[in-house]
């Protein structure tokens, strides 16, 4: 049989009880009439098998002006200001348990519908197991002479595939191309976002389409993406010496495992050599001969000489995880065997030494075991953990002493302990326990007498690492230490037993919620009580987004000038946005730091949702950038640098609580009175703790996974800002080429081309940019392990001091001109003379209840 295969494997269907196939007709019921605010309505489409480069790339149908998109409001001559696109989000978890999509058809189909996937720069790096699944689920189309595809202005979600037919594109009623060739394929950016098409697509004979609609793509990749990584860590979970790892470092190691296949009677490890990675058998079976005391594989090691057998859910090779040592036996596979791998490198690289994550796990858990500790943070946490220093005590040491000024903290690994209270008795504390908590208490001497009652050895905290850290401790936390601190003389059992089985503390959600709010923060930024649009006087529209515009606006009692952002209830149905909206309005409001942009209240009415912002008059890094649309500017590296550093510090922030902001972009940044930066517009925003597939961000900063659909974290938030860096030192974004309205071509560029930078751009800036835009999000730059410290640490960033920088006192670059606390001069001008037309919500009250 002839067709396409890749690595010699056939996309052939196996042997389908099934009978016939399923044709559909009247391809015009899957296109809809309408849609909003499109970046592009090319057709885009795709002919050729091969991946132009970045310099020529260009989606075949694709008009430089999209049809039925509007004017940019915001932008005026060359450089329009950058649109995002937003898709459904799925359940990944839920996806994964569903049945998978399956329309049979011939083999020679198959065979056409893989190598057009396989030519194509969405799917050409997908393995071998998600390609099938989507040559599964494409359905066909049958086509009489003069049916029409795709019509122009219409929002469409499939993409389609030539198997015979020749089909006319046409540009209102002109014919711009024809598409004869088998393995032709067009309407790819519907997989993407609703976005209305550029052009129509009549058939001029009759033909065959296979077509794959958005949401079964997304969902499918998905899926199958869910389903791999937990069939992974399923069997990683059965590796004793992995057991210490938590929940995220498992997920971690199971993107980054390998897949093998060994043929019967092939060598896998040979004895002697030095191990550099382990083996967990998905399929087969291996025999591990010759072994010894010192092989780990058979789990026991009064076995020193012996053939044995291992099959699916076995491992062996694991201490090429902690030890730089020859192998101790040979490994031959017994039959066709396929082995999920890890390489000591790989995990060393993304997750750290093995021994010492065991380690750090286990300190975390101890302080997460006592209240005093309970709330700070994970990322915080690890960094306390990794701060303890070990200390030995031999029987009858004094380890402190009454009345001396407290300033370390003891948490007990093993041994114990005896604490002399003021009425002469004493407490024997154990492994798990802690004392010496009156460091954490400025001022503070230590209370009792505390020894070792046979050999000892603590954790160790010292009181200042708490402020070098930057963690504070919730004040009613605090308050309750000092109370058990000073009622331990004469209470002995309630106080030591209380604190250090975790029951000192009520309440202990309330003090969790409470952690991280500064004070100082809860002083500048008082809520503001608003029940209607009557209680504020509006000014002129400082910008306009998809669902409405912000304005100026001032509260009359008082005095003070705020930002009104305006969203439209019905545009957000629309686009089915509910839940990033109400994202967005969680999130702004519980989010603290000097660099993200602070919600004071918000409030609705029946057509629309109101959110009352910081003002802040700079105007958008954009317009420092582009001007008024017409200039590429270029930054200084010492500049670039500044607001760099700006950003990274709230990667920090906001990724220590596992949130992703998915949209950064000058337009979404803007520069205060004081020349830092504010973060605006998190609607695109997200608690992610493993992976979430919900398409949206802009084209010119998505990341490779982002296009592709196959899940993202944080990683497109480093991708991004490696991007942005490159704009801000160029004066343009690197995959741009062109035609920034070619949002296929754009994506194309991403997927296959590597960045081209100028003669002149700064070594230290390109090592970043590379590291941050590295197309594996495993190995990028912040995705590793040491994460944002990584990227601080870069030597770019080296003149940058982050305490001062989060304290403002660095001298800012640039500060903007702003005359008043009502000067907009820094901002476009938009019209704003007539009132802006609300449309009526048809939809359900209800989903906004909460905001």
């Amino acid at each position: 049989m002839s067709g396409f295969n890749r690595s010699n494997r056939s996309f052939s269907s196996p042997p389908d009880p099934t009978n016939s196939s399923t044709t559909v007709s009247g391809l015009n019921s899957h296109n809809r009439k309408g849609g909003r605010d499109s970046i592009t309505g090319a057709l885009n489409l795709y002919n050729s098998p091969k991946s132009p480069s970045r310099k020529v790339s260009r989606s075949l149908g694709s008009p430089d002006v999209p049809v039925g998109s509007s004017p940019n409001p915001g932008s005026r001559g060359g450089r329009k200001k950058k649109q995002a696109l937003f898709g459904e989000s799925y359940d990944p978890l839920a996806l994964a348990k569903a049945d998978k999509k399956v329309i049979p058809k011939k083999d020679a189909s198959r065979e056409i519908i893989a190598s057009a996937l396989l030519s194509h720069f969405l799917f050409s790096r997908l393995p071998d197991n998600e390609i099938i699944t989507l040559v599964d689920a494409m359905e066909e189309f049958k086509l009489k002479e003069g049916e029409t595809i795709i019509e122009e202005g219409a929002v469409g979600d499939y993409f389609y595939i030539v198997e015979e037919g020749t089909f006319d594109v046409l540009i209102g009623e002109t014919v711009v191309l024809e598409i004869d060739e088998v393995c032709s394929a067009f309407g790819e950016l519907a997989l993407m976002h609703n976005a209305p098409r550029a052009a129509s697509v009549v058939a001029s004979s009759k033909g065959t389409l296979w077509g794959l609609d958005r949401n079964t793509f997304r969902s499918t990749l998905a899926a199958t993406s869910v389903s791999a990584v937990e069939d992974i860590k399923s069997f990683l979970g059965k590796v004793d010496m992995l057991s210490g790892l938590d929940a995220a470092q498992k997920s971690t190691l199971a993107q980054a495992v390998e897949v093998q296949t060994f043929e019967k009677g092939q060598m896998i490890i040979r004895k002697g050599d030095v191990g550099e990675e382990m083996f967990v058998i998905k399929e087969g079976s291996v025999v591990c001969k010759v072994m010894n005391e010192d092989h780990a594989a058979v789990h026991d090691s009064t076995i020193k000489t012996v053939d044995v057998t291992l099959s699916a859910g076995d491992y062996f090779g694991e201490r090429a995880l902690m030890f730089h040592e020859a192998r101790a036996a040979d490994v031959i596979a017994t039959s066709s065997c396929t082995c999920y791998t890890i390489a000591s490198n790989v995990f060393n690289m993304v997750l750290g030494s093995l021994k010492d994550i065991l380690e750090n796990n286990m300190r975390v858990t101890l302080l997460m075991s006592l209240d005093v500790f309970a709330s700070i943070p994970k990322p915080k946490l690890n960094a306390l953990a990794k701060a303890l220093v070990p200390m030995e005590f031999e029987e009858d040491d004094e380890v402190i002493c009454k009345g001396y000024t407290a300033d370390h903290v003891f948490l007990i690994k093993s041994g114990s302990a005896s604490l002399e209270c003021n009425n002469g008795e004493t407490v024997v504390l154990s492994q798990g326990e802690c004392f010496g908590e009156e460091a954490l208490l400025s001022g503070d001497l230590y209370g009792m007498t505390v020894s070792a009652v046979d050999d000892l050895e603590c954790l160790v905290l010292m009181s200042s690492t708490l402020q070098e850290l930057e963690i504070t401790l919730p004040g009613k936390c605090l308050a309750r230490l000092k109370y058990a601190s000073e009622s331990r003389f004469n209470n002995k059992v309630q106080s030591r037993q209380s604190f250090g089985a975790g029951h000192l503390m009520e309440g202990l959600e309330e003090i969790r919620a409470d952690f991280g709010q500064e004070q100082e923060d809860e002083e500048l930024f008082q809520p503001i009580n608003i029940q209607g649009i009557n209680e504020i006087t509006t000014g002129r529209t400082l910008g306009t987004g998809s669902f409405g515009r912000v304005k100026v606006a001032t509260h009359p009692e008082s005095g003070q000038i705020l930002a009104l952002k305006i969203l439209q209830k019905e545009a957000i149905r629309q686009t089915r946005q509910e839940k990033n909206i109400m994202n967005e309005r969680f999130l702004t409001g519980k989010l603290r730091h000097p660099f993200i942009l602070h919600l004071y209240g918000t409030f609705q009415d029946t057509n629309c949702l109101y959110m009352l912002l910081e003002i802040v008059m700079g105007g958008e890094l954009f317009r420092l950038l582009h001007g008024d649309g017409t200039s590429e500017n270029r930054l200084s590296i010492e500049d670039t640098a500044f607001y760099t550093a700006n950003v990274v510090s709230v990667y920090e922030y906001i990724h220590a609580d596992d949130i992703v902001y998915r949209d950064l972009k000058p337009e979404n940044i803007l520069i205060s009175t004081d020349g830092y930066l504010k973060i605006v517009d998190w609607g695109f925003a997200k608690k992610v703790v493993d992976k979430t597939y919900t398409t949206c961000g802009t084209p010119e900063y998505l990341a490779p996974e982002l296009v592709q659909g196959t899940g993202h974290g944080k990683g497109v938030d480093w991708w991004a800002l490696g991007i942005l860096i490159f704009e801000m030192l160029v004066g343009r974004t690197p995959y741009v080429g062109d035609n920034p309205d070619d949002t296929m071509a754009i994506c194309r560029n991403i997927m296959n081309d590597e960045i081209e930078f100028p003669d002149d751009f700064n070594p230290e800036a390109m090592d970043l940019v590379e590291g941050l835009c590295t197309r594996e999000e495993l190995t990028r730059l912040g995705c590793m392990c040491g994460g944002s410290e990584q990227v601080k640490v870069h030597p770019f960033l080296e003149s940058i001091n982050w305490k001062k920088l989060k304290a403002k006192l660095i001298e800012a670059p640039w500060k903007p001109t702003v005359k008043d606390k009502m000067d907009v001069s820094n901002f476009d001008d938009i019209y704003d003379d007539e009132p802006e037309y609300i449309e009526v919500y048809s939809g359900d009250q209800e989903v906004f209840a909460e905001f």
